[in-house]
């Protein structure tokens, strides 16, 4: 007897307001993965802000200096399938010290989206972009996507080891200009 196929139903625990999951970095500390909120604009905006010149270049591939009101306003606005953003965590005196934040969005593909993250300066290299990728997939997998896109800058060789180490089946695609990551769900 097979086992029928279903379509996944995404149930509250993966709404986009109320994701809440319990992690450890690679240096074994505690930290947490929430769903990113309306209130969370000022917050998201230091973390972009705090990011290195360099860093700022790899996640948006230009020079951009400030985030706009719109890049805010679209990072916070989510809805499974087609948008998710989350947020890495630990917690100092009962309050949240953001690490770096991920998202899916949209892609060309019904079945596919595209991934990006930030995370700040120094906490980059403790794996809070693999604890996020691992979190965005698993809510991927029940949204019923089927892979994840990322376009990377060649020299940003921090992501791109995430991308080959996260244990999913990746293809890489260089043009010169960017690699393009594909990450079978």
């Amino acid at each position: 007897m097979t086992t029928p196929v279903t379509t996944p139903v995404l149930m509250p625990p993966f709404e986009p307001g109320s994701y809440f999951a319990r992690d450890i970095l690679r240096d074994g500390e505690e930290a947490y993965v929430r769903a990113v909120h309306q209130g969370d604009q000022r917050v998201l905006s230091e973390v972009i802000r705090s990011l290195s010149p360099d860093s700022r270049y790899f996640r948006y591939l230009s020079t951009k200096h400030e985030p706009t009101n719109s890049d805010l306003s679209n990072f916070i606005e989510t809805s499974v399938p087609r948008h998710v953003a989350l947020v890495g965590f630990t917690l100092q005196d009962r309050e949240e010290k953001w690490l770096g934040v991920g998202e899916f969005f949209d892609s060309e593909c019904s079945d596919s989206a595209e991934l990006a993250f930030a995370v700040k300066e120094a906490h980059q290299g403790r794996g809070v972009a693999s604890m996020l990728l691992r979190h965005l997939a698993e809510i991927g997998r029940l949204a019923g996507l089927r892979s994840f896109e990322a376009f990377v800058h060649p020299h940003n060789t921090r992501m791109l080891s995430v991308f080959r180490k996260c244990g999913l089946p990746a293809h890489f695609f260089d043009d010169q200009i960017l690699v393009r990551v594909i990450l079978d769900l």
